[in-house]
Order: structure tokens, then C-alpha cells, then sequence
């Protein structure tokens, strides 16, 4: 039943009829908040209104503002004439809260007329309905503003998600987004956009000016002039750089589109992006292309023949322009004796005449240090260097600062030259700096020795194609891949990067989901659309490992990095995400378990240990020789397993290590942990970091005792045929001068003559001292000095030469020595006589038919390490020389190239007793009639490891 409306309500409302029809069961309707002072009226609205909304009635104005603050409800209708807050006070109230300014008002009112109309609708008032009216005309009014305000809320709504699936999307591609109006100059930029111009919670950016004023020094002139060009009604579009707080730079790509009203424009709207990764990928590619056409030319220069300075000319053009003219640089080379500099090129003359013919050593320059010390000389700042001290005239006169030196290095690692770089400003090589000196300093190598050996031209050109893969590798393995996949339309977009990691030109991808999983290898096809499957399910981000086939076949490995974005109903509608071509991280990690596996597996101890001598790895074979388990030897110091009387060496071997010097073949003692002292020979090599920098030592230990025992018993062998020839040679020597002292004495038994008498026993006083010198010899040489000791073998060489010369005059030879300088040296005198007897005896023997011995003592060098003094011991004689099929053969025990009085011992024992005292021995022959002859070489070091020498 309807509520009775009384004679007012008769007189307002005129043709009143029913509402609409009422709404479906379970529809959401909305809510209205009615508010009249007239119960009469307020109950008839409701009942109109209650038919397709839930209606709340209020009395008065200030109910009704209470009303809507609590309930939001769809629309307010409101008397205009009410006591206390009147419906113009209910909309003042609505439209000042922030939280209700969209509810639509419509106001009532009894005051009819248009300027009444106005004077609502221009306070703010969506409707302005007067008095009276009908039913049909409040219901279509209602109805109408309801479904306004919730278009534009709905509007708003999806306005808010589009917004926010737009921040979502530029902040994967790190997008920033800017709004700017040239008639104020204001700019409003987003969060992304603050984050890329390192903007920080503070800071405001609200003008062009401060705008421009982010960009770096260099770009704002540039951006200024591109934002005047805006004025005037030009697109935005270009590349700058920003600084950021960490002090890196970051390049955006800026690009905007001019709005206009009336013609006239209102405002620029556009994004930036960060291109930092894509500027790093364009400047390693234009780096890369820099130094292989440098490193091109003057390896063809030098294939032409153009002289060595030309060639090393273009590779200093190369580091120029890689240094954009901010650097100088130069070239010197190591003489031939490895003892000076001698300048290339590069500096002005007045520096060469200065500085060329440097004295390389500790004392001298950074450059010369570079090549003494085989390692990178780096000098940010020579003012800071002590080192620099006495150099600092020439850095001020020659304007530099900065001073940097690369060893140019062989293929044997040692260093032939330096290349010098000078900045004029103190500067600190990084990572890439290091990497670019070391492809031009090889590269210079390459041009030295192909300089110095014109037959190594072809290991110069395979250098060249090694150098070329090794920089094309480095540019792959410096970009990233993007991608993005819509789940809808499954259409997936591809970076030309990605397309590159997977062994595609770029735009050859298929664009389809299935041209993806169609390249993911087939044993890894499963896990990897496993993660794919959960980053959709859960929407968090994921990672995986996976190979791809190329279409040649060949297989490599991708790290991907990706998450699931959902669309405005919640449902997952894209996945984006990155892909890292991880190969040579997957290469390298096998190659460690590999390297691994083999020092597991191999039959030598392996042992290494850092500079302080703590072991830090112990394989098995070790655990068998020394009886001590990994974790009783890990972490302990390796003098755990060194005799006591031994324990000075390890501070020798570690002091050999941290000089980059290696340790080849060193026999000793250690001791197991059973107390066994086991003979071992030793190979011991330093570690080197990634830096080049030696951080440690790794070290083969072999078991040497049956080797040892059998040697001793060779030796023993070996002295005995020796000492029945000596015998044999002595008895012969001694015999001749006692048979000319009988005959002697015979002549003067007979002789009456006083004067002949007394020479006849003259000579045979001087035959007998020849008898008592011979003796004297004879015992030096048997009895043996044990053990190690200072000596000098020019005195040792001359007495043996005593000894021979009887029996070289025999066979008309003749023993020229010539002592030029005597090192002292530390060995066992007994060995290197029987050293020395050996090579005279072979020397005289190789000789039929009269001949010469010649035997020399003079300082030296290791022919293989230029830092390890010595003396060197040469002997050469003009005999038949020694066959080229035998010379292979004469070092090994038991071949003699003379059968009758030759045991084949001599040679083998004596290089045995050389090489335990640390030297080498080597020898040269030739068979041609005329120039035949041989000739052995031996080098024994001044100072080395010691060791116990068996007598």
C-alpha cells in the first residue's frame, strides 16, 4: 500500500504514475540518499525510487552529509529549502571532500524559473529539478545520473589499470614516461623516469631547465637545442647522457609528440628508455671494429714487408683513436741481450735522446720495470709513486701524469718489449683497459718475432684469426636478450640479440611460441616449459637453465630470467623476460670438474699450497705416498712432510714461486707419516688468479726411490770401470818414466865421465817427480770431499788435464784450456771430476790420427733462464764426430759408439750428477771429413737449491 501523500504532495507531484518495473532477483542495485524536510515528500521519492534502488531517507541537510560520507552512495537528491544546511550547503560540502566530489547532486526545488536552473547548476549540481514534476521525469533524471556516474567511475577505474599495466610495462623496459607544457614550462615526469634520471625522494624536477640540467654536461647544449626545436612544433627524438648518483653514466633514448588545441600547442607528452646496455653493446662492437681493423692493416703491412715501425705505427694510430687523442704511446724493444730498451716510436725526439738505451733492472723506470719483471706496470699518478721520484723532471716536462706499461711478451712468455701509455691527467686502468693492452701487446709480439723470423708468418696470421674470435666472442657474450610473449595471441617478440643468441639473423625468428621450444634442446625442452608453466600459475619470477640447438647444430647454453603479468581480471595475460648466454660459464665448469677428475686420477702426488706455505688441496695419490688423509693435511703447512734438515728450502721454493719462476725435476727427501723418508722429484709451477697475480703453488711429488737405487748402483758401476781405466791409464804413465829412470841408471852404473853421470841421474830425478806428481793427482782424484761444498772447476780442469796429457801426447793430440772466468759453485768435488775425467777421456778417444782437445771455463747463464748465473764448461775435439743416427742414443745408459773399451755408462752418470746439481749439458757434432769434430757444453749454477749430494 502507498504511504499517504496529503494535498502538498498532490499539489507537486502532477501525473504520477508506477516506476519502472522492479530489478531481477540477485541484481546489484544502487544506493540514493534522499534528503527533504517534508516527511510527506521524502516518503513519496523513496517509494518512486525504492522500486530500482536502495533508498536511504534523511530529514535534513546535515544528516544528509553524514549519509553520504558513511554509505558512497550512487547519486544525492536534496530539497534545496531545508532548515539549518540547505541543499546548496549539502553540495558546497559534497564537491569540497576530495573523497565525494564525483557523487552526482541533483537538487529540488519549488523555485521555478531559469535563473534558478543556472544558479544550481553552476554551484555544481549535475540536475536541477523543479517542483512540481512527474514521476516518469524523476525516475529518467535519476536513472540517468546513476548510470553517468558509474560510466565515468567505471571509466576511472579502468583508466587507473590501464595506467598501471602501462607503469608495469615501461618499468620492464625501463620506460619513463614526461608530460611537459611549453606555455608554463611545467614537467611532470613518473616514477620510472625519476629512477633513470637518478632523481632522488628529495629532489624535484618540475622544469625544462632542471629537466635539461640531469642530462650530462656534455648533452644539455645539444637537449636544450632539441627542446627549442619542440617550441617551434618539431618531434622530440634523441640519445643523451645522465650521471647518476653512483657516478656511472646512463644513456637514455628520449622521444615526444607535440599535442595541439586551436593549433596552438598545448603540451609534449612522451618516454624515455634505458638504452645503457644497447650504447655498452655498440661502443664494445665499435671498439672491436676499431682494433681488428688496426690489428689488419699492420699484420699486412707486415706480410708486405714494410719495415717494423710501420707496422707497430698502426697499432699505436689504433690505441689512439680507441683513447679518442686523450693518450700517447710508444713502443721500446729489448736488445738482443735482453739488457737495455731501445726506443721504437711513439715520443718526440728530444724524449728518445733522453731515454733510449734504458739499463732494464729494478731501478729503472716503469717500463723498463714492466719488461723486468714480466708484469703490467701501472701508475695512476707518478706525483703519488715513490718509485717516480727521480723520474718526475720528465713527467713534468713532457706534461703526463698517468703512466702505464705492458710487457710485449713471446709465446714463450718471455718479454721482448714494452708498450708505454701516457695520459696527461692521473687515471686508473680498468678491466677493459687491461683487455684491450693485452690484444694490442700480443698483437706487437706477433709483429717482433714476425719481424725477427721472417718463417713465422704463418703462426702471425693464425694469431690474427685467434684475435679476431677471441674479440667477436667477447662482443657476443656482452649483450642480453629481451623477449615477450602475449598469452592471448601467443605472438612473442624478439630483441635482434636474442635472435643472435640463438644463431639467427635478425628477424628470422618465427615469432610464435612453438619456434621457441622448437630450439630448446631436447633434454632440457621439459624442465624448461615446467618453469614457464609456473611462472603462469604463480606469477613470480622464475629462472631457468636450458640448451638451444643452432640450425648448425651445434648446442649452448641460456640463462632465463622471466614472470607472468596479469590483465585487469586477474588472469595471466603475458610473460616477459631476459635470456644470457651462459656457454663459456658451462664450459668452464666442466672444464673444472674435469681438471678435477684428472689430478683425482692421476698416478703423481699433487699438492697445492698458498704463498704461506698451507696446502690447500691433497689429491689421493698424495694420501698414498705420504700415508696422510686430505683432512689431516688440508689447512696444515706443508713442512708437515719436510725434514728438519730440509726445512730452509721451503722458504727458498716459496721465494722461487712469488718471482713467477718455475721449479722443473728437483730431487729431495720428504717424510711420510709413518716416519719413512721417501726420495721424491719434484715439479713445482706458481698459481695465478684471474689477474694474473700468483697466489699460490701447485706441486707433482714422484716417487724417486727405485730410481734412486738404481742410479746408485749404476754409479757404483760406472766408478769402477772408470777407476780400472784410470788404473790402467796411470800404470801405463808411471811405467814410462820408471822405464827411462832404469835406463838411465844403467848409463850412469857404466859411465866413468862425473859430468855425464850427474846428468844421467838429473833425468832421472826429474822422470821421478814426474812418477811422484802423477801419484799425487792419482790420490786427489780418489779420495772424495762428502757432500756439497764451495769450489771452483778451473783448478779441478786444470789437474785433470795433468793427468791426460801424457796419454794425449801419445797419440800426438794436443790439450789446449783456456780458464776465462771461475764462479764458485756449490757441488760435490768427487762428482764433477768424474764429470770432467768422463768428457776428456771421450774427447781423446774420439781422436785416431793426432788431433786437438780444446777446454774452456767461463761465466754464464742457464740457456733456458736467462736470471740463473753459473759456469760453463766447454770441451771440443776434432775427431770423427758421432753419427746422426746415434746422437738420440747417447745419453742413455749402456750405448757406446766404442765397443772395445767403452761401457756406455760414462755419458748417462755424468749427465746424471749435472742435472742433480741443477745444470744441463749439451752437445753439438759434426761427420763432415775435414770439420768433423764434437763438441760438449756444460752449464752448472752459482747458488741453488740445496740438497744432500751422495759422495
Amino acid at each position: 500500500m502507498l504511504p499517504s501523500t496529503g494535498p502538498l504532495a498532490g499539489f507537486l507531484i502532477q501525473g504520477s504514475q508506477k516506476g519502472s518495473q522492479d530489478t531481477a532477483p540477485g541484481e546489484k542495485r544502487d544506493l540514493i540518499v534522499i534528503a527533504d524536510d517534508n516527511a510527506d515528500m521524502r516518503d513519496y521519492l523513496a517509494h518512486l525510487l525504492r522500486q530500482n534502488y536502495i533508498v536511504h531517507p534523511v530529514r535534513d541537510g546535515i544528516e544528509a552529509i553524514n549519509a553520504t560520507r558513511q554509505l558512497r552512495p550512487a547519486l544525492v537528491l536534496t530539497d534545496v529549502m531545508m532548515p539549518g544546511m540547505d541543499g546548496f550547503g549539502v553540495l558546497s560540502e559534497i564537491r569540497r571532500d576530495e573523497a565525494l566530489r564525483s557523487t552526482p547532486v541533483i537538487l529540488v526545488s519549488a523555485r521555478a524559473g531559469e535563473e534558478s536552473r543556472l544558479e544550481g547548476l553552476q554551484a555544481g549540481a549535475d540536475d536541477y529539478l523543479v517542483k512540481p514534476f512527474t514521476a516518469r521525469e524523476l525516475i529518467a533524471r535519476v536513472t540517468t545520473h546513476v548510470k553517468m556516474a558509474n560510466l565515468r567511475r567505471e571509466t576511472a577505474e579502468r583508466e587507473a589499470r590501464l595506467r598501471a599495466e602501462v607503469d608495469i610495462a615501461l618499468a620492464a623496459s625501463s620506460t619513463g614516461a614526461f608530460r611537459w607544457n611549453p606555455q608554463t614550462d611545467l614537467v611532470e615526469i613518473d616514477g620510472n623516469l625519476k629512477r633513470l634520471l637518478g632523481v632522488g625522494p628529495d629532489e624535484t624536477v618540475e622544469t625544462m631547465d632542471a629537466f635539461i640540467g640531469r642530462a650530462h654536461p656534455n648533452d644539455q647544449a645539444r637537449l636544450a637545442f632539441a627542446i627549442d626545436a619542440c617550441r617551434a612544433g618539431a618531434d622530440f627524438d634523441m640519445e643523451f647522457r645522465v650521471p647518476l648518483p653512483t657516478g656511472s653514466l646512463q644513456w637514455l633514448y628520449g622521444r615526444a609528440k607535440i599535442q595541439f588545441q586551436d593549433r596552438q600547442p598545448t603540451c609534449f607528452v612522451g618516454a624515455c628508455t634505458d638504452i645503457t646496455s644497447r650504447k655498452h653493446a655498440e661502443e664494445l662492437l665499435r671498439e672491436s671494429e676499431l682494433w681488428l681493423t688496426g690489428q689488419k692493416q699492420a699484420f699486412q703491412a707486415a706480410v708486405n714487408g714494410s719495415p717494423l715501425a710501420d707496422s707497430l705505427e698502426m697499432l699505436l694510430r689504433t690505441a689512439i683513436k680507441q683513447y679518442r687523442s686523450e693518450a700517447k704511446c710508444a713502443f721500446y724493444i729489448a736488445n738482443a741481450a735482453g739488457t737495455e730498451l731501445e726506443y721504437v716510436l711513439g715520443m718526440p725526439e728530444e724524449y728518445v735522446r733522453s731515454m733510449d738505451g734504458l739499463k732494464l733492472g729494478p731501478e729503472s723506470p716503469a717500463y723498463g720495470l714492466a719488461v723486468d719483471v714480466d708484469e703490467p706496470r701501472i701508475t695512476p699518478d707518478v706525483c703519488e709513486d715513490p718509485r717516480w721520484k727521480p723520474w718526475l723532471w720528465l713527467a713534468e716536462q713532457y706534461d703526463f701524469r698517468a703512466w702505464w706499461s705492458f710487457p710485449v711478451k713471446t709465446f714463450t712468455g718471455k718479454a721482448i718489449g714494452v708498450f708505454a701509455m701516457y695520459f696527461k691527467e692521473p687515471r686508473q686502468a680498468t678491466s677493459r683497459d687491461l683487455q684491450l693492452a693485452n690484444v694490442l701487446t700480443h698483437a706487437a709480439a706477433i709483429l717482433i718475432s714476425k719481424n725477427q723470423e721472417t718463417e713465422e708468418r704463418a703462426r702471425t696470421e693464425r694469431e690474427l684469426h685467434e684475435s679476431e674470435q677471441h674479440l667477436r666472442l667477447t662482443q657476443h657474450a656482452a649483450g642480453i636478450g629481451t623477449w615477450e610473449w602475449d598469452l592471448r595471441t601467443n605472438e612473442v617478440r624478439w630483441n635482434p640479440e636474442l635472435e643472435a643468441m640463438y644463431g639467427l639473423a635478425p628477424g628470422t625468428f618465427g615469432g610464435r611460441q612453438e619456434d621457441w621450444e622448437r630450439r630448446v634442446h631436447p633434454e632440457d625442452r621439459q624442465n624448461a616449459l615446467e618453469q614457464v608453466r609456473v611462472a603462469i600459475e604463480t606469477g613470480a619470477p622464475v629462472q631457468a637453465e636450458w640448451r638451444v640447438v643452432w640450425p648448425d647444430g651445434s648446442a649452448h647454453w641460456i640463462l632465463g630470467r622471466w614472470q607472468a603479468f596479469a590483465d585487469e581480471s586477474g588472469m595471466p595475460a603475458r610473460l616477459a623476460g631476459i635470456n644470457i648466454d651462459v656457454t663459456e660459464r658451462k664450459a668452464a665448469e666442466e672444464a673444472r670438474r674435469h681438471l678435477a677428475a684428472i689430478v683425482e686420477s692421476s698416478e703423481d702426488a699433487i699438492v697445492s699450497k698458498d704463498l704461506t706455505g698451507m696446502v690447500r688441496s691433497w689429491n689421493r695419490e698424495a694420501e698414498c705416498l705420504f700415508g696422510y688423509s686430505p683432512a689431516e693435511m688440508i689447512g696444515q703447512p706443508i713442512r708437515k712432510i719436510i725434514p728438519p734438515e730440509l726445512q730452509e728450502d721451503e722458504d727458498r721454493i716459496l721465494a722461487t714461486i712469488a718471482r713467477g719462476e718455475r721449479i722443473e725435476h728437483f730431487e729431495t727427501v720428504r717424510v711420510a707419516k709413518d716416519g719413512r723418508r721417501i726420495d721424491v722429484a719434484l715439479t713445482i709451477s706458481p698459481i695465478r688468479d684471474e689477474n694474473g697475480r700468483i697466489v699460490g703453488a701447485s706441486k707433482i711429488a714422484r716417487d724417486i726411490t727405485q730410481k734412486k737405487q738404481t742410479e746408485q748402483a749404476l754409479r757404483i758401476s760406472e766408478r769402477l770401470a772408470s777407476v780400472g781405466r784410470l788404473a790402467a791409464t796411470i800404470a801405463h804413465e808411471i811405467n814410462n818414466p820408471l822405464e827411462t829412470v832404469a835406463n838411465l841408471l844403467y848409463l850412469a852404473r857404466f859411465s866413468h865421465d862425473p859430468t855425464r853421470i850427474h846428468e844421467l841421474l838429473a833425468q832421472a830425478d826429474e822422470e821421478l817427480n814426474r812418477v811422484s806428481l802423477l801419484s799425487k793427482q792419482t790420490l786427489g782424484f780418489y779420495r772424495e770431499k762428502h757432500g756439497a761444498k764451495p769450489l771452483n772447476i778451473g783448478t779441478i780442469v786444470e789437474s785433470l788435464v795433468g793427468v791426460f796429457t801424457p796419454k794425449a801426447r801419445n797419440r800426438s793430440i794436443e790439450i789446449k784450456s783456456e780458464i776465462r772466468q771461475d764462479p764458485e759453485i756449490l757441488a760435490g768435488e768427487s762428482e764433477i771430476r768424474q764429470v770432467i775425467a768422463n768428457l776428456l777421456n771421450n774427447s781423446i778417444d774420439a781422436i785416431l790420427n793426432g788431433g786437438t782437445v780444446r777446454v774452456r771455463v767461463s761465466a754464464g747463464r742457464a740457456w733456458n733462464q736467462s736470471s740463473s748465473p753459473g759456469v760453463r764448461l766447454t770441451i771440443a775435439d776434432s775427431g770423427h764426430g758421432v753419427a746422426p743416427e746415434h746422437r738420440q742414443k747417447l745419453f742413455e745408459p749402456f750405448f757406446t759408439t766404442n765397443k772395445e773399451i767403452g761401457t756406455g755408462l760414462g755419458l748417462w752418470v755424468s749427465k746424471g750428477i749435472i742435472e742433480k746439481h741443477g745444470g744441463r749439458i749439451r752437445f753439438k757434432s759434426r761427420i763432415e771429413p775435414g770439420r768433423s769434430g764434437t763438441v760438449f757444453m756444460v752449464f752448472l749454477p752459482s747458488v741453488r737449491i740445496p740438497q744432500v749430494i751422495e759422495s
